[in-house]
């Protein structure tokens, strides 16, 4: 009964962790997407290209492709560059792969960091408009952690692995909550500056009004009183 408890625990922490996967079409242009991350934020991508006409040749539906390479489909020699760049968007990590490869890289500070792939030419690899097929992932935080090679260095059994796995997820949670409550305070101090600032800038605005309309009475006062002693003595 306790496994199965453990079992759904980690299920669910499964379902709430920062684990993405995606598919996207590669041409001769740069894509770029971002992630927030947490500073000191382990993470870890994978991604493996194959060449989308080869692959269009077996299949006639991008959708129909599983997280392995199909089979009958022909890998391309190919090389791919991921780079990432920092809230300030200072180059953070930089590096050249071949068709299927990993990366890693801890986060600096807090904040959406742009992690971008682009195609590195060498000879005619993308002459003309070929394309290829990118599988692409992106695990942060706790889940990018390798919890096999864990368990094997511990020498854990299945029970202490998944417990262990469980207590790094709930961790990982626990950070991303106490991240987003920094980021409301934040969010709240901000609003309060400018509310502050709004509230000073209408009042400055009221006096300088307030010191025109004045100063144009009494400009208007004194030369109805120029012109009434003008016309009286005239």
């Amino acid at each position: 009964m306790m496994r199965v408890a453990v079992v759904a625990l980690v299920v669910a922490a499964v379902c709430i962790s920062s684990c993405h996967g995606m598919y996207f079409v590669l041409g001769n242009t740069e894509k770029c997407f971002q992630e927030e991350v947490e500073k000191d934020t382990l993470v870890v991508g994978h991604y493996n290209v194959r060449n989308l006409d080869d692959a269009r040749a077996n299949y006639d539906d991008v959708a129909k492709y599983g997280r392995q390479p199909p089979p009958g489909v022909t890998g391309m020699e190919l090389a791919i560059t991921v780079s990432v760049r920092d809230p300030s968007g200072r180059i953070l990590f930089a590096q050249k792969g071949d068709e299927s490869h990993r990366f890693a890289f801890t986060s600096h500070a807090d904040g959406v960091h742009t992690i971008c792939v682009r195609p590195t030419t060498t000879g005619s690899w993308f002459s003309g408009a070929r394309k290829v097929l990118v599988d692409f992932s992106l695990d942060v935080g706790e889940m990018a952690m390798d919890f096999k090679e864990i368990a094997r260095a511990e020498h854990f059994s299945e029970l202490e692995g998944s417990v262990y796995k469980l207590r790094a997820m709930m961790r990982d949670i626990a950070d991303s909550q106490a991240y987003f409550r920094k980021r409301e305070q934040r969010f709240r101090e901000t609003t309060a500056s400018t509310h502050s600032q709004s509230l000073f800038w209408s009042v400055v605005q009221i006096l300088v009004m307030f010191a025109s309309t004045c100063t144009q009475m009494y400009f208007f006062k004194t030369s109805f009183a120029s012109s009434r002693r003008f016309f009286l003595g005239w």
